[in-house]
């Protein structure tokens, strides 16, 4: 069974509504020929007591006179979205005429179609040979360019009440023969003949003398042989009884404006025409002087599509204000109320009905249209005089609405995917990284402009090309590509670029599986790496000459202090070896080897210290940073503040050192080089690791400018080679001023 959701059963139960008022028997069927709707006279005349949507094919009622679906009228409908009716004998004295129309209620995954169907007595000519109309035939008619009837078949003459002599003398005008209601229709249709040259289809309802009512399904041919214009009529009459109440004659009206409003809709160039034709049929339909749509979009500011007011229409652009007034007044009560229905608004509490009655509206009816729980809009009809709406006329409306509602979603959904369409190929079109669309077999599909800039080809020669063209990997099997992508989303597109000039490109690249113009397809982003890799080489070959600074310093100190002292303790110990010395040189000699020794110690202790701090070994690595802070802070100049935020962790020496040195390192440059005056210093505990993070309110650093300075302190070189050597991740911050975070990652002891 296909699920139905809140929207389409809203526009079902609608147009259950509806065809329930026909007499007729009607099914609302889609191209799938299921039965979405069947009205009680279908389920009657075909034995059926109850039916679910979708549930039954329309050959379970049809089932007596339609054995071949290929000559459906339907199945012609679908193809040519034009109206077909089709004749079926039952037996020699019945039939059936089902007419088909499309409906404008389109989903996203069906089109719905009214099949109407009645049975009809087949009456023999009597002996006499009298007509009656319902020896069914097609009338033929011809008309002048002032719509006389000149020419017509022997089907029409009974019809129209004339003897041939009678037709060819008064020339009757074909116009006077429809129903009030329909003459704008037909006249239009002239019109647009005129224009395309073609052939148009329409709907009538003619009266006759007897009062009774005909429908037809009307072809108009233009005829322009001899010089003369003429208009070729082809009428495949549907006949109805002499009314007997005011009810069915309403009901029938109804019926046949849906039928019109429908192929408005559908034959219209654009959707604002579609709104224009349906406004005008209903304000005829329903003697309105006042109706329109409204739309509300998805910020739920409204926006009236169309309007007509005492005969003038207008658009979004084009509504005045004072109207815009009214429109805001009904539609928010129509946020808090399921509709308006208004008899006389004169008499009435509405609170807006002095706006109403500037534009000499005295009665109203307004729906909200409802998608799920979003209000999406309304249709609202305002007419001229007192007026009780009767369920018919309301049914109708809500006909309309459903109608539009479902013109308003499809808009909503058009817009949307523009956006979205817009949007991707503004990324797409902007990205700095080389982006491509391969299909599952390499071939490229489509590529960005930083794409063809890093290949070095243009787009029309990229999409020429396999990505085992472009690309260089270790493994390339095309073969296994599609298996790959579907199994693990990930596919080996190469770790270098192949240009059409120079040296390979070397990239790192992430792909996803997408739907590209209905088929899948592979998303390629490939990001050039080679900036990265030369700022990798920097930072190796900083490590690399620090840790040589950092020898070199240890043994500079080492050699120009303990080195000397521990020469002069040697030329001491040589001459006690060497020298007969009395007791009391040798006491003196013993006493400046004690002092050399003892200036030896202090002298290794000092280079330990620079080491490793005292404060730190003896406090820890908390106190010893607010230590150094504390002693910024009290010379007045500039302000460190500073967070500590470890309880869990026991770090162990040798990255307190780390810390330690680096939250000097970063203070220290922040003083010489950002000119701050204010500087936060945290270390905290992270699910990712031990982080640090610096930022000052200085004038900014630039890191690559730094980095390929080749000066004798160490600085920022200092600092990234202390990390990397550690393990740690350095990232600069996006803040006024100057911010780096870093991150080491936390090892169990």
């Amino acid at each position: 069974m296909q699920h139905i959701d809140n929207s389409k059963t809203q526009t079902i139960n609608a147009w259950q509504h509806f065809v329930d008022k026909l007499s007729e028997e009607v099914l609302i069927v889609n191209e799938r020929f299921q039965v979405v709707v069947a009205n009680e006279s279908a389920k009657k005349r075909f034995g059926i007591h109850a039916i679910q949507p979708y549930k039954f094919y329309c050959k379970k009622f049809f089932a007596q006179f339609c054995n071949d679906c290929e000559v459906c009228p339907l199945r012609k409908t679908i193809e040519t979205q034009t109206t077909q009716t089709v004749s079926f004998e039952k037996t020699q004295s019945k039939r059936y005429d089902v007419t088909v129309i499309n409906l404008p209620v389109s989903f996203q995954d069906e089109q719905w179609f009214m099949c109407s169907s009645q049975q009809k007595q087949i009456k023999r000519k009597p002996k006499n040979n009298q007509t009656y109309v319902n020896d069914i035939g097609t009338w033929q008619v011809t008309l002048d360019e002032q719509f006389k009837i000149v020419k017509a078949n022997q089907y029409s003459y009974q019809f129209l009440g004339l003897t041939k002599e009678t037709l060819e003398k008064n020339k009757p005008l074909f116009t006077d023969l429809l129903a009030p209601e329909y003459k704008n229709s037909f006249i239009e249709a002239i019109e647009t003949l005129q224009k395309k040259k073609t052939s148009e289809q329409l709907r009538l309802l003619f009266t006759t003398r007897d009062n009774s009512y005909y429908g037809g399904n009307a072809f108009i041919r233009l005829n322009t042989s001899n010089e003369q214009v003429h208009y070729e009529l082809s009428v495949s009459p549907i006949t109805y009884p002499v009314f007997g109440s005011q009810e069915y004659y309403e009901n029938l009206r109804l019926q046949n404006f849906i039928y019109i409003i429908t192929q408005q809709i559908v034959q219209s160039g654009s959707l604002a025409e579609g709104f224009r034709q349906i406004l005008y049929s209903m304000a005829e339909v329903l003697g309105a002087n006042m109706c329109g749509f409204i739309h509300f979009g998805s910020n739920q500011q409204y926006q009236i599509k169309a309007a007509l007011v005492n005969g003038k229409y207008y658009n979004t652009e084009t509504v005045p204000e004072v109207i815009k007034q009214q429109v805001e007044g009904f539609s928010m009560r129509l946020k808090q109320e399921e509709h308006i229905n208004i008899s006389d608004v004169v008499s009435s509490e509405f609170y807006y009905k002095e706006y109403l009655s500037d534009v000499n509206v005295v009665s109203f009816l307004s729906y909200p249209l409802k998608h799920h729980t979003r209000m999406v809009g309304a249709v609202f009809v305002g007419l001229p005089h007192p007026f009780v709406w009767p369920e018919n006329r309301i049914d109708f409306v809500k006909i309309i609405g459903s109608i539009i509602l479902q013109n308003f979603l499809q808009h909503e959904t058009r817009e949307k995917l523009k956006r979205i369409n817009e949007n991707f190929v503004n990324i797409f079109d902007n990205s700095s990284d080389a982006v491509f669309i391969v299909s599952l077999s390499g071939q490229v599909l489509e590529a960005n402009h930083t794409a063809t800039v890093l290949t070095g080809y243009n787009k029309t020669e990229l999409l020429k090309k396999n990505v085992s063209e472009i690309s260089k990997a270790e493994t390339l099997d095309l073969a296994q590509v599609q298996y790959e992508m579907l199994q693990s989303q990930q596919m080996i597109f190469g770790t270098e670029l192949i240009p059409r000039k120079g040296e390979k490109i070397p990239v790192e690249t992430r792909e996803k599986i997408i739907r590209f113009q209905g088929n899948l397809a592979i998303l390629v982003i490939a990001r050039d790496v080679r900036h990265r890799r030369e700022i990798n080489r920097m930072m190796v070959q900083t490590i690399s000459e620090t840790q040589d600074k950092e020898r070199k310093r240890i043994a500079e100190g080492l050699h120009d202090n303990v080195g000397p002292l521990l020469s002069t303790l040697r030329i001491y110990i040589d001459l006690l070896r060497n020298t007969e010395l009395t007791e009391q040189e040798i006491e003196e000699y013993s006493q400046r080897m004690n002092k050399i020794i003892n200036e030896a110690i202090d002298t290794v202790r000092e280079v330990s210290r620079n080491l490793m701090p005292g404060v730190l070994n003896d406090f820890g690595l908390k106190e010893a940073i607010s230590d150094f802070c504390n002693k910024i802070n009290q010379t007045g100049v500039i302000r460190v503040y500073f967070t500590y935020n470890i309880e869990n962790v026991a770090l162990q020496d040798n990255l307190k050192n780390v810390i330690y040195s680096l939250a000097k390192e970063l203070i220290n440059n922040s003083i010489k080089h950002a000119e701050a005056s204010e500087i936060d210093l945290s270390i905290s505990e992270k699910q990712e690791g031990l982080e640090v993070i610096m930022k000052d309110n200085g004038v900014g650093v630039d890191i690559e400018k730094q980095l390929a300075k080749n000066y004798k302190g160490l600085g920022l070189k200092n600092i990234l080679s202390k990390v990397n050597a550690n393990s740690g991740k350095v990232t600069i911050l996006d803040v006024d001023g100057f911010g780096m975070k870093i991150v080491f990652p936390l090892y169990e002891n």
